[in-house]
């Protein structure tokens, strides 16, 4: 669309995404120009929903990173019909350039709309659309479901059950960016909402002291004090002890 500069405190940590990394003002002018009015309205209350390491990208930015997500997996998904190869050489949609932006409103639309349901469940974009592809493998569908098919309520609720079960249940995601380190907290709502939900995902395991102990010393996520204010002091204990056995 046009030259790309540094933006957000994303880059350099997601991956180089096609359409990622330009001006504010191009994805601004992208958005008014382009994306349905009722679309854009919602994207206020996604800022406070979506996945952590999104929350500083424009949506403009964010629908291209979706897009390369769902590239990759429709790739991989069919790699396993066609064989790795030909699959190496397979668009996830329909563009010359390769942009989203750059073609019919109903490949850019679908794409955005994808990347707000991943953000209303605060998703990480890669998990949602590997999650979709191997539903659809699951159920043996012939072609990948396209954009459009990802968030059918169906398919929305296949991902979100693979989700809890494969990927929530049995590890405790972190963010990518350095900001969400606790050597680097500075008291930003969005670090906040990072600590809290933090707290809620430990205090969901059966064995919370491990995953406090792992955030703490391993991902080091969490500091004493952030966890004293938010997680009882006799969990925090049992985490210190169970690091220093190691």
């Amino acid at each position: 669309m046009m030259n790309q500069s540094p933006l957000t405190r994303t880059q350099g940590l997601l991956p180089p995404a096609f359409g990622t990394g330009m001006t504010t003002e191009t994805y601004d002018r992208a958005a008014l120009d382009m994306v349905n009015p009722r679309l854009l309205k919602i994207e206020k209350e996604l800022y406070g929903k979506k996945w952590f390491d999104y929350r500083f990208m424009h949506p403009v930015e964010a629908t291209y990173l979706f897009a390369h997500y769902y590239t990759q997996a429709h790739k991989s998904f069919m790699s396993k019909r066609i064989g790795a190869e030909r699959a190496a050489f397979v668009r996830g949609f329909r563009s010359k350039s390769g942009d989203i932006f750059d073609g019919k409103a109903a490949t850019y639309q679908v794409f955005w709309r994808g990347r707000q349901e991943a953000d209303k469940l605060g998703m990480p974009y890669d998990y949602f659309c590997d999650l979709g592809m191997r539903a659809a493998d699951k159920a043996k569908w012939r072609h990948s479901p396209r954009p459009n098919q990802m968030y059918g309520e169906g398919m929305i609720y296949n991902i979100v059950s693979l989700y809890l079960e494969d990927v929530v249940k049995p590890k405790i995601l972190n963010p990518v960016l350095p900001f969400y380190r606790a050597e680097h907290y500075e008291g930003h709502p969005y670090q906040n909402d990072w600590l809290d939900w933090l707290a809620e995902q430990i205090m969901m395991r059966p064995n919370p002291e491990y995953g406090l102990m792992n955030s703490m010393f391993v991902a080091e996520v969490i500091d004493r004090e952030q966890a004293t204010n938010r997680l009882p002091e006799d969990l925090i204990i049992r985490a210190e002890q169970l690091w220093k056995k190691m």
